[in-house]
């Protein structure tokens, strides 16, 4: 049997359960605010395929791929305690916060290449983004405060049996007050005509 990733099963269906232990530092660098990322996720999948003729499923459990995050301040983003930084941000009313991302995520996961369903991508992705802040009410008054969340991201992978495939994601995040509203998320946008992944064979 062969799934084609260019093709849409309707009846294929992939449940999925995550656990990421994560360890977090914040820290200076040169003045700005910097923050340092490590996770490992434990996965449990199972796949489940009906096709009319035939039915498919195949369970899959392990370690992922090892997440190395770091993020840094460039703009309005200076390293202080958090009462300072609150002041800091009530006093200047800066109208945006930029921050720089760097993160690597190396093949450590679980990997069958002849398992349609897998814990690990068996590639290295290098990830570069710039999440800012916008503030759209008039100051940062905790609890009355009006952002715009952008996270522009690059994701670049090396090949795993096909061309390496570079994507771009956009995310956008209203959040008024208390409230979070997630207005739109696009990811994983690849250049036309390029296949990713192999077909695969079961």
């Amino acid at each position: 049997m062969t799934i084609d990733d260019g093709i849409v099963y309707p009846e294929f269906n992939i449940d999925t359960t995550v656990l990421t232990p994560t360890f977090v530092h914040f820290t200076d660098l040169a003045g700005q605010s910097a923050q340092v990322s490590i996770g490992v996720p434990f996965v449990w999948a199972n796949a489940e395929l009906d096709t009319g003729s035939q039915k498919f499923r195949q369970d899959a459990s392990g370690p992922g791929d090892l997440y190395m995050h770091l993020t840094v301040g460039l703009v309005n983003a200076p390293s202080l305690e958090l009462p300072d930084y609150a002041k800091f941000m009530v006093e200047s009313n800066p109208p945006v916060v930029m921050y720089g991302l760097a993160a690597m995520m190396p093949p450590t996961g679980k990997y069958d290449g002849d398992k349609v369903i897998n814990i690990g991508t068996n590639r290295w992705t290098f990830r570069a983004g710039l999440p800012t802040t916008i503030r759209l009410s008039r100051d940062w008054t905790p609890g009355k405060t009006t952002t715009l969340e952008i996270l522009p991201s690059v994701d670049i992978y090396t090949p795993n049996n096909s061309p390496p495939c570079p994507a771009f994601s956009f995310r956008l995040i209203l959040k008024e007050g208390q409230s979070v509203s997630e207005i739109q998320n696009w990811y994983r946008i690849k250049p036309p005509r390029l296949r990713c992944s192999p077909l695969k064979h079961i």
